[in-house]
């Protein structure tokens, strides 16, 4: 029997569950990622993303090669390749759970093709601490469908369950040796891709952990009163790794509840001590799980609202409106900005994010999934629970959404976190000799400045396309109607 390790969004070799699963240490796996034909075909795919990719890939088969192995790359439609490998031998798989829709059908589709054969397929939880398996419910023994339930029910069962951080293996062990999967490869034809080709459109990324430590050990005690400023490099910048799993939540976990102590789970006590802002960063790792928890137990929050009344909201459906809006030339600078830092960056800050998605759903009234599409087409990090579950929050539909009443005011969010007017000057040239005093409200400016400072709006940066304050109103009557 030949035993392989499928690789998905799980790209490492450090903290994976699938070695630590493997029973028997005396198979050896051969380890093998497949790009997705199904995948490659579609159009809302990020250039960048791919490309980060390939990065991920690259790094993995580097880490293989210390152990003398390597990473067999083939292209192809899941179903068909293993369906096809097993009618040759008998294989086993392991890989990691995935839980969107598109990934649960593409895993049943292959097990269906398995079922006439020897061959078997396992799926391992990898990628959260916690699953809808582990037996997180609610009083009725349903869903929990509340951030702070999931997440007090989440740091019990830790608390009782610590040893699911823990990992034990060799990693040396673990898979044939690289001459080995070149013979199998010629045996049953798979056409690996020559990791060397990848390189053409992959860039240099850091190892992840190490990023990990330099904000554990520098930056993670203040995120709490930072984390909102978008003009401070407070983040992570761990979003794309823990996507693609080059990172594991494991390790973020353990760390966290070790600086925190044994009693991690009363997170009360860490209110305005120096460990509060370790707790908040746990706390955005648990909303992480709990919308990967969400889209498996609610998958049609794929393609509509988790709140079903708001299938009745009146959308605008102005494509002028929006296609500023993705260009950042709304004249509202802080939304401005944002979506350039998107658009040139293949990343936005957090804060940002929901800036941009109130503007768009309550000041523009346009369709939230619009915005989320927009998002899946630029975003490095694109992860379908976690960008639907943040979209969904903002626009009032989603689990735990902001109140519909709550609606951001972009010069006053853009007071509050760029207060220097630093992020806006940066990713908005045209309006660097602005005034402090008009930099988050340029439209406030009298004439004979925009004359002087050579910024006449209209012309060189936007007029507002709307009036807050009026569209305001509308929103809030739209919502209220529903």
């Amino acid at each position: 029997m030949l035993n392989f390790l499928w690789f998905r969004n799980d790209l490492r070799l450090k903290d994976n569950k699938n070695l630590n699963f493997k029973s028997n240490k005396d198979i050896k796996m051969i380890p093998i990622y497949i790009l997705d034909a199904d995948i490659l075909s579609r159009r809302d795919i990020s250039a960048a993303r791919m490309n980060f990719l390939y990065s991920c890939l690259i790094s993995l088969n580097e880490n293989l090669k210390c152990i003398g192995s390597s990473l067999i790359v083939v292209e192809g439609v899941p179903k068909i390749f293993w369906k096809d490998l097993a009618s040759k031998r008998v294989i086993s798989i392991l890989a990691s759970k995935d839980y969107s829709p598109f990934s649960k059908r593409r895993d049943q589709a292959v097990e269906q093709g398995l079922k006439n054969t020897n061959s078997t397929i396992q799926f391992v939880k990898n990628n959260v601490v916690f699953d809808k398996d582990d037996g997180l419910l609610n009083p009725s023994g349903g869903p929990i469908k509340i951030f702070k339930s999931f997440k007090n029910a989440w740091l019990k069962k830790l608390k009782n369950d610590l040893g699911v951080l823990d990992f034990d293996y060799e990693i040396n062990e673990m898979f044939l040796s690289k001459e080995e999967i070149n013979e199998i490869c010629k045996e049953l034809n798979i056409e690996s891709k020559n990791i060397d080709d990848l390189k053409k459109n992959s860039f240099h990324t850091e190892d992840p952990n190490l990023i990990w430590d330099n904000f554990k050990n520098k930056k993670i005690s203040e995120y709490g009163n930072n984390r909102n400023f978008l003009d401070f490099n407070s983040t992570s910048k761990l979003s794309k790794h823990l996507k693609f799993g080059t990172i594991s939540t494991y390790r973020i976990v353990k760390d966290c509840i070790d600086a925190l102590g044994k009693n991690f789970v009363e997170f009360k006590q860490f209110k305005n001590t120096n460990k509060e802002g370790i707790e908040i960063f746990l706390s955005e790792i648990i909303w992480r799980e709990f919308y990967k928890y969400i889209l498996d137990n609610f998958p049609e929050v794929a393609k509509e609202p988790f709140q079903k009344k708001y299938k009745k909201i009146e959308w605008d459906h102005d494509k002028v409106k929006f296609k500023l809006w993705k260009k950042g030339l709304t004249g509202y600078p802080i939304v401005d900005a944002c979506m350039r830092q998107l658009n040139s960056e293949n990343w936005m800050h957090n804060r940002g994010r929901m800036i941009v998605a109130s503007f768009l759903c309550k000041d523009l009234h346009i369709n939230w999934q619009w915005g989320e599409k927009y998002f899946r087409e630029k975003l490095i990090d694109y992860d379908l629970s976690a960008n639907n579950g943040g979209w969904q929050w903002v626009a009032g539909t989603g689990t735990d959404a902001a109140p519909y009443f709550r609606i951001f005011n972009p010069a006053e969010q853009s007071k509050r976190f760029d207060p220097k007017g630093s992020f806006i000057k940066k990713y908005i040239p045209e309006i660097r000799n602005v005034p402090l005093k008009y930099i988050h409200e340029p439209w406030r400016m009298p004439l004979e400045l925009q004359n002087e400072i050579k910024v006449i709006l209209g012309k060189d940066y936007p007029k507002p396309i709307v009036n807050h304050a009026k569209e305001r109103q509308i929103a809030l009557k739209r919502y209220k109607n529903i």
